[in-house]
């Protein structure tokens, strides 16, 4: 899929459903990642960030998810 289907696949989407839609893409690729780099733990604090940031969206949950 390139990045135009995404686009209008998303087009109506509400910011927190973009979200919602990056965490779970991220979580499948995620134990791939971490096979690779074991120890990064980068994508998985990123990941919990957005998801905080989907719980409560305040600025200084924002800026962690950046």
């Amino acid at each position: 899929m390139n990045e135009e289907a995404i686009k209008k696949m998303t087009k109506g989407f509400s910011r927190k459903q973009n979200v919602k839609l990056a965490i779970y893409s991220a979580e499948l690729v995620l134990p791939i990642f971490e096979k690779q780099y074991p120890k990064d733990n980068r994508p998985r604090k990123a990941i919990a960030a957005a998801k905080k940031c989907i719980e409560s969206d305040t600025k200084e949950n924002r800026i962690a998810r950046a």
